[in-house]
């Protein structure tokens, strides 16, 4: 099954940090890591200054499919947003529309970050360490 790769994991195998970075080595290798338009935000709005760095994320965003946020996306990351407000739980406005992404698309997202989005229901968030879950 493919996976959406979340900005913490990118930015683990940008820095060499294991297991990040050969566990998205090889999901890249097998054809089944993603990303969706708003890592790619994420990623080239705080890296900033760093060309080298910039220059991966592009050459990323040219081997692994961008997903990108659709009507379905919004309408999934809008229903959690409110659902979050009402119980009082911030997210943030980019996790919860990365999390709609995949919720619409019925993937799961590797993130190093599970206690954050484990808050957002129907999701299935997975982590370097664990990726059975």
């Amino acid at each position: 099954m493919e996976i959406v790769i979340d900005t913490s994991v990118v930015i683990g195998f940008l820095r060499g940090h294991e297991p990040e970075a050969s566990l998205l080595a090889q999901l890249v290798t097998d054809g089944r890591a993603m990303l969706t338009a708003v890592t790619v935000f994420e990623l080239e709005s705080g890296l900033r200054g760093y060309d080298q760095l910039l220059n991966q994320i592009a050459t990323f965003s040219e081997v692994m499919p961008v997903l990108p946020l659709d009507l379905e996306s919004a309408r999934r990351a809008g229903q959690e947003e409110r659902r979050l407000r009402q119980r009082g739980v911030a997210v943030g406005v980019a996790d919860v529309l990365i999390a709609g992404i995949c919720l619409a698309r019925k993937r799961p997202l590797l993130t190093l970050n599970r206690e954050h989005f484990s808050r957002i229901d129907g999701l299935r968030v997975l982590t370097p360490n664990r990726m059975e879950s």
